[in-house]
């Protein structure tokens, strides 16, 4: 009836509403500091997934898999996993799940990986031999996977874990090869693309019958299927009979000398022949193809090439490095015909000669493999072409060279290491990623030792342009450098920072060789820098966190103290940072470490509260001792510089005196004076955070007259990939001259309590034009006024020459209505209420309210009531 379908509208709605605000709760959730809260936000995200998916949050899911805490990534894993099977035909959630998935089959934790190898086995093999309907979504994720050529690394680790564990069985072979047999070239393709990544590991399981065949029928224009199909041969030439594999030698030489096949097909087809032929044999053939091709190369290398002549001879380069590698002996013919190719004038390079170029630096480089001379001979060129070469081609190969040189020859590469660093950030993305994996590979076998210079442009990383680069990074870095060196972090934080903002005047800091200037500098990559910090901080313990945080105290803040740093705009940028850092919650003891973990046993957890416990005391004793004095002493250097930094030392003090407000109140205790001023600051700073909140809510209405710094509000940790701009504002203003209003007293709250009255009362500022907004800090825009009014000018006050009367200043002028006459009282009741300022003498009683302030819960100000018996305030 229309009553139920009416009902049935109504609850649909109010379940969308609900699934939102669920949606909502669990986004924020899901970068929790607490682990168990982490965890139940995959659970919640990957039960609201299946009623209504998002990829947005999907993306958000799968970023977890690279958790520091093991039971956050085991439960990622299971969710983005049943995330993927709700949504098996979308091409971009099967790329996500493969990006994310398939590298925790190398995970540092064993439940982690055998559980991504068992769940990678069921969607990739398993479901192949079960229902048609499993098997299409199947297809679908190798499909694919053939086109993610980064991931294949993965993917050959996982089949390999397969047979470890003797999970894969000859059905599986079998329907892969009649699967290849498919008429449709590119489903065909991802059969035997597959296959040849488990024909290594199952070669008793091919029917090299059925393979010879394939390859006698091949279509020349599949270059993708024949190399697969060659691939898997070259695994199953135990099982060929005498003349099937004559007839393949054969097949396969006659293809090399009329250089038909395409540098990948001739790669496979030399590893091919090396397990068919013996050595004599194989030194005969090589020889063979040099005669022949050398002249062929030289009437090319004399003349621009282009289209099938360019083809020609990047194939024969190629042909001829692979000889070279056979038989190094007559690598001389070919080094001269190489260096012939690789000397052409760049005024006449095309792309295809760029592509010629690039085969023949990868020619060079395997000769230079096996001839240390020739390799100390064309280093410096090699370098050099790196860094000025406009092609792509023939850089990547240049790094590929390199990469592999540094491995043959570690100690004549070792100077040339800065250049090769300076690739990572070459305009080319796929280069970047090339030199990262390749740097990643020779630290992790220790070629190449980790420096600051090349571990800072490793960080860098973190925050490129291009998202496959970013994610690729932060997997080196936390899931393989990070596990390799685990105090890597938090030995080079803090000289980290001094990079990251280009401040190159410390005696001790960011002095090291081979320094160039940072790219994140500025306030404009603020939020990049903070992305670094945290990423780098969430993989700290607690007791590197407190080395970090006592380091960063003495050699940053304390340095300012002392003098051996000048605050000036250079340093502005660096004490930014260190404070904003110090104030997070993510250097924190206890917070958000990655020792946390819910699924430890009681003896690791009992030792672990031990140990925190002992690390909470000794941190308590270090902040009361070590890093208080230093804040205290600060504080009036950024005030005698009237610096912007005075609201990020109250940020960092305010966190000090919530975690520690008892301590804070008996170092306090010497300094009654002192501790009047920070307690006032403090209840100022909350006094100007409402004022905001108050002023973003009475304009919500109108965005477009919020000012830039209250678009957002600043948040208790540092920044992330998505944390919006945000300009914190100045703490104390002094008003322009233009405005008509001296510059008053910073520490004189009567221009504060003031502002608050003009919220009220909806004043104007003389010498202010009606169209703009008040220059008192949180007042909002006032609409005109059709009344009459009357400017009135209030008498002079006797306070700022050291008197006690409680009238404002002369200069400071408010309008006055004939309408508004209570809220005009109300205001100048306001100003008879002013407390007297920080440098006159203090009664008994404002020494009772400073104790209040610095022992108010959570360690902020707290609401004074004055005592009715004090003259002041009758």
């Amino acid at each position: 009836s229309d009553n139920n379908q009416s009902k049935m509208a109504v609850a649909r709605s109010s379940l969308i509403v609900l699934i939102k605000d669920l949606r909502k709760r669990c986004e924020a959730r899901l970068s929790d500091g607490k682990s168990l809260v982490r965890k139940t936000a995959i659970m919640a995200v990957a039960a609201l997934s299946k009623l209504a998916f998002e990829f947005k949050l999907y993306q958000q899911l799968a970023s977890r898999c690279l958790d520091a805490v093991m039971g956050v990534r085991r439960q990622a894993l299971l969710g983005v996993h049943a995330c993927m099977q709700s949504q098996p035909s979308e091409p971009r959630v099967l790329r996500t799940y493969l990006s994310c998935v398939l590298p925790l089959v190398l995970d540092r934790e064993d439940s982690v990986k055998t559980k991504c190898q068992e769940l990678l086995f069921q969607v990739c093999a398993k479901s192949l031999l079960e229902t048609e309907t499993s098997a299409n979504h199947t297809w679908a994720l190798l499909s694919q996977l053939t086109e993610l050529p980064e991931l294949r690394g993965f993917s050959r680790r996982a089949v390999a874990a397969w047979a470890e564990a003797n999970w894969l069985k000859p059905a599986l072979v079998e329907a892969l090869q009649q699967r290849g047999q498919h008429d449709q070239p590119s489903q065909a393709a991802v059969a035997w693309t597959y296959l040849a990544e488990l024909a290594p590991c199952v070669p008793e399981a091919l029917d090299a019958d059925c393979l010879m065949t394939a390859w006698l029928h091949r279509d020349p224009t599949h270059e993708t299927i024949n190399t697969a199909v060659l691939q898997c041969l070259a695994h199953a030439v135990q099982a060929l009979g005498g003349g099937s594999s004559q007839q393949l030698v054969d097949d396969l030489k006659a293809l090399l000398h009329t250089h038909s096949m395409s540098p990948s097909l001739a790669g496979t087809a030399f590893l091919t022949l090396q397990r068919m032929m013996d050595g004599p044999a194989l030194l005969d053939l090589a020889s063979e193809l040099i005669q022949q091709g050398v002249p062929a190369l030289e009437s090319i290398a004399l003349q621009p090439c282009a289209g099938d002549q360019a083809v020609t001879a990047t194939r024969c380069v190629f042909s001829l490095g692979e000889c070279c590698l056979l038989a190094p002996k007559q690598a001389s013919a070919v080094v001269k015909v190489v260096e012939a190719v690789i000397a052409r004038p760049a005024g006449t390079a095309t792309d295809d000669e760029a592509i010629v170029r690039a085969h023949a630096y990868l020619a060079l480089g395997k000769v230079c493999l096996q001839d240390e001379d020739l390799a100390k001979k064309w280093l410096n060129s090699m370098t050099r072409e790196l860094s000025t070469c406009e092609a792509p081609a023939v850089r990547n190969n240049l790094v590929i060279i390199l990469s592999d040189l540094c491995v043959r020859y570690p100690t004549m590469v070792a100077q040339y290491l800065p250049t090769l660093c300076a690739a990572l950030t070459d305009p080319s993305p796929l280069i970047r990623r090339q030199t990262l994996t390749l740097l990643t590979r020779l630290l992790t076998e220790d070629f190449v030792k980790l420096r600051e210079a090349l571990l800072f442009n490793l960080l860098r990383m973190l925050v490129d342009e291009e998202q496959s680069v970013r994610q690729l990074a932060l997997y080196c870095l936390m899931q393989v450098l990070n596990v390799k060196m685990p105090n890597l972090f938090a030995s080079h934080f803090v000289e980290s920072v001094f990079f990251f903002n280009n401040y190159q005047d410390h005696d001790k800091y960011n002095r090291f060789e081979g320094r160039r200037e940072s790219s994140v500098a500025g306030m404009v990559n603020r939020n990049k820098r903070e992305y670094m910090y945290r990423l780098m901080l969430e993989q700290m313990s607690d007791v590197d966190k407190l080395q970090v945080t006592q380091t960063m105290c003495q050699d940053i803040l304390g340095a300012i103290v002392d003098g051996k740093m000048e605050l000036n705009p250079d340093s502005e940028p660096l004490l930014q940072d260190a404070l904003s850092v110090l104030a997070s919650k993510d250097i924190k003891i206890g917070k958000n470490t990655a020792d946390d973990d819910d699924e430890e046993d009681a003896l690791e957890a009992a030792q672990r509260k031990v140990k925190a416990a002992f690390v909470s005391k000794v941190a308590k004793k270090t902040m009361v001792e070590s890093i208080v004095p230093i804040m205290i002493s600060l504080k009036p250097k950024l005030e005698a510089h009237r610096s912007p930094l005075q609201r990020a030392l109250l940020f960092f003090l305010r966190e000090v005196m919530r975690d520690h407000k008892e301590d804070m109140a008996d170092v306090m205790a010497a300094n009654r004076q002192l501790a009047a001023e920070i307690a006032y600051d403090l209840k100022t700073l909350e006094a100007e955070d409402q004022s905001r909140r108050g002023s973003i809510s009475s304009l919500a209405g109108t965005p477009s007259m919020q000012p830039p710094a209250m678009m957002a509000s600043p948040k208790h940790g540092l920044a992330t990939p998505l944390t919006p701009r945000f300009t914190a504002p100045q703490l104390r203003r002094s008003v322009s001259e233009g405005s008509g209003r001296r510059a008053s007293n910073a520490r004189d709250p009567a221009v504060l309590r003031l502002s608050f009255a003009q919220q009220r009362s909806s004043p104007l500022v003389a010498g202010q034009p009606r169209s703009t907004p008040n220059a008192v800090a949180g007042t909002p825009r006032v609409p005109d006024s059709t009344k009459p009014v009357a400017w009135l000018k209030t008498p002079r006050s006797t306070r700022a020459v050291g008197k006690t009367s409680g009238t404002a200043p002369d200069d400071l002028i408010v309008l006055q209505s004939p309408l508004n006459e209570r809220t005009s009282n109300m205001a100048s009741k306001l100003r008879t209420k002013m407390p007297p300022p920080m440098s006159e003498k203090r009664t008994a009683e404002d020494v009772d309210e400073v104790d209040e302030l610095l022992i108010s819960p959570a360690g902020l100000p707290a609401p004074v009531t004055r005592s009715s018996s004090s003259k002041r305030h009758k």
